[in-house]
């Protein structure tokens, strides 16, 4: 079972930060599985941990680990099979955070801004992970939040 992942940090200018959990046979995390899971620090809402498998539980265990190596007060926040996930929040503890699926990039990104604005982000939500799972295949995409 292969199981890939990635912390990602909010930086200046928008930047992302992307740090290899594991990988093998210089695969890339997208064409290895069909799971991705998001996991966060309630603590730290600025970042994420994302961790890609074939199996779901494998893929939120992985991206729970990643957090709590980096992170106190870690939880899960979304999975998607087949599909796109995305998580945005603001810089601080205390603004809002949003994550969300769907079977297209732009739909998972819009639903979870909304949910960060709607939590008391504001404008200063920014998105700070989408990933997807291959194969997409919108018709079959399942997820949700853990």
């Amino acid at each position: 079972m292969r199981i890939l992942g990635r912390k990602t940090a909010g930086l200046l200018a928008g930047t992302a930060l992307a740090i290899p959990l594991l990988q093998s046979s210089g695969a890339t995390a997208a064409s290895a599985s069909q799971y991705v899971a998001v996991a966060y620090s309630k603590l730290s809402v600025a970042t994420d941990f994302v961790a890609w498998s074939n199996a779901l539980a494998s893929a939120e265990a992985a991206s729970l680990k990643l957090c709590r190596r980096y992170e106190r007060g870690c939880q899960g926040a979304v999975w998607v099979r087949n599909g796109w996930v995305a998580y945005v929040s603001v810089s601080t503890a205390r603004g809002g955070v949003g994550f969300a699926y769907g079977a297209t990039r732009s739909f998972a990104e819009n639903v979870a801004r909304h949910y960060c604005v709607a939590f008391g982000g504001d404008s200063k939500c920014e998105l700070r992970t989408d990933a997807s799972t291959t194969p997409l295949v919108p018709r079959l995409i399942k997820g949700g939040t853990w």
